[in-house]
């Protein structure tokens, strides 16, 4: 990879995960107001139809845009231009088709799917959101052909746009409906209508900005005769299966969950209790993995260009970057979630004393698997880079299983209950994760060396914690305010963490440039190292005078 490609990849690669941290973000902050209108049973309603609508997003867009991405970018490097504008109309047919058949199946069946998932009352909120499923299909079509062109500003502005839309107008919709007096599952279907109408104005932007620069592309097109339809779309259709088939299967987790709690949890308020958990739980746990999104998709042409070259120690070099880069993210994120969970929920969201008592353990819970889960991401990128797409979906489905099985037995005894949605999600990601691992050893040249690439980022994430609690224990007993304690206690663990990192982790440049802010860190980094050689001569030249 040429040094200009390789810019451009890690721009749009810093991009995405930008726009996706912040995509995450807004939706937490969606949530928060949100909870507080809609209370725990209106989000159970309204969480049960976004994950229902999430399946069949997935299956309508996960794998095609990123199959359309392969063929565009191939088609563009060698100069047939005018198929890669074929490609886009074929996958825009193929998507149009898979997208509004799965929006009527969704509104026309969502009385259907609603009883199918145990619970009745989210009816309403699955016929508001099913025309999204055909937006967001056309929006994978453009976003596909964009990133295929190495163009990521458009998805990431698209991705913004979508979730600001979800945020003003959901909030605006629920807001009016419950002063109209409507009942919590009528509320609940007019915030999710603002999913819809956000993600019909995200797809019109897309459309609009492919419309001027489809003219811009033309002018560049090679006289040559584009592939025929049917053969383009058959290998649309193969390269995205395996993606499209992993990524169905992390959804179903989340259903897995909510199926569990719904039918087995032996509590009259099991559906306030599900709204509690993936409300106030599961956005805060998927935080850390929307960071390792970038990293994780940075590691694949690096590695396939490693494996193309033969180069095993250089594909070592790669892949033991990506999981100390996933350790130091997801880390110190697990140990910090672990032990301020209800700190942090308190913060964001104060007032609601009685669900945080319940949320409280269950994001404790959860943070025991975010490294699980990041560490995941990354290994999936390293087989695919290596040619093994289907093994994924094999680790996947072996998670899966555990996953249905332990959800099933620990929510359904008493003694357990709502609390092994989280046991059973550590032991889902745990099974993928050593699948992937087996895989990695068997089927790539390369040897992970787990244990020594992540000694040093659990040294300084534990040292990072332990200062932070002790200070956190010290000012409490000053009594100080719990809010400036917290914020105190969080400083002085991310300015431990930083400079342990830069003292022992030993990141260099390559390991840099996976982060969205990488050449900022590393010129700071940089200093700090020059500043400490410099006191350390200082002191030698000081030595070696007195001893003269």
């Amino acid at each position: 990879m040429n040094t200009v490609s390789k810019r451009q990849f890690l721009g749009g690669a810093a991009a995405l995960t930008v726009s996706t941290v912040l995509v995450k973000f807004i939706g937490l902050a969606y949530k928060i107001p949100l909870m507080h209108c809609l209370g725990a049973e209106g989000m159970g309603y309204f969480n049960s139809a976004y994950e229902i609508y999430t399946l069949f997003f997935v299956i309508a867009t996960a794998g095609v845009p990123v199959a359309i991405s392969i063929m565009v970018s191939e088609n563009i490097a060698l100069g047939r231009l005018k198929n890669a504008q074929k490609i886009y109309r074929t996958s825009l047919c193929v998507l149009i088709s898979v997208g509004g058949a799965g929006a009527l199946f969704m509104g026309l069946g969502a009385g259907l799917l609603a009883d199918c998932i145990g619970n009745p009352g989210a009816r309403l909120s699955l016929a508001f959101v099913a025309p999204t499923v055909f937006f967001v299909s056309v929006s994978g079509a453009v976003r596909g052909y964009f990133q295929g062109c190495r163009n990521m500003v458009p998805t990431a502005v698209s991705q913004v746009i979508e979730s600001l839309g979800k945020l003003i107008l959901g909030l605006f919709f629920a807001a009016w409906a419950k002063k109209c007096g409507m009942t919590e599952e009528q509320i609940s279907a007019m915030a999710i209508l603002g999913l819809s109408v956000g993600t019909a104005i995200a797809t019109a932007y897309l459309c609009i900005v492919k419309s001027r620069a489809k003219t811009v592309l033309e002018c560049r097109v090679l006289d040559n005769t584009p592939d025929k339809f049917g053969k383009l779309a058959k290998r649309l259709v193969k390269l995205a299966i395996p993606v499209t088939v992993g990524s169905v299967l992390v959804s179903l987790t989340r259903i897995v969950d909510m199926m569990a709690i719904m039918g087995r949890l032996n509590s009259a308020e099991k559906i306030s209790v599900y709204g509690i958990y993936s409300t106030m739980c599961l956005p805060i746990y998927n935080l850390p993995s929307s960071l390792v999104a970038g990293i994780a998709l940075a590691l694949v042409p690096s590695i396939t260009n490693a494996v193309q070259a033969s180069q095993v120690q250089r594909e070592e070099r790669i892949v033991a970057s990506g999981i100390k880069l996933c350790a130091l993210i997801s880390l110190p994120a697990s140990f910090g979630i672990g032990v301020y969970a209800k700190n942090v929920l308190e913060l964001l969201f104060s007032g609601q004393t009685k669900e945080i008592l319940v949320a409280a353990p269950l994001l404790t819970a959860l943070s025991v698997s975010v490294f699980a889960s990041c560490l995941l991401q990354v290994t999936n990128s390293v087989l695919q880079a290596n040619g093994k797409i289907y093994h994924p979906i094999i680790s996947l489905t072996c998670g899966m299983v555990v996953k249905c099985v332990s959800a099933y037995i620990l929510i359904g005894l008493p003694d357990v209950g709502i609390m092994g949605a989280p046991v059973s999600t550590l032991l889902c990601n745990v099974t993928a994760v050593v699948v992937n691992l087996i895989f990695l050893d068997k089927y790539t040249a390369a040897k992970i060396e787990l244990a020594d690439i992540l000694k040093k980022p659990t040294l300084c994430s534990a040292v990072s914690i332990v200062m932070s609690v002790l200070l956190f224990v010290l000012l409490s007993a000053v009594g100080l305010d719990t809010r400036i304690v917290f914020f105190s206690s969080v400083l002085l663990c991310a300015s431990v963490y930083f400079v342990s990192v830069v003292l022992f982790g030993g990141l260099d440049s390559e390991e840099f440039e996976m982060l969205p802010v990488g050449n900022r860190l590393e010129a700071i980094c940089n200093k700090i190292n020059k500043g400490k050689k410099n006191n350390e001569q200082r002191r030698k030249n000081k030595t070696a005078f007195g001893k003269k």
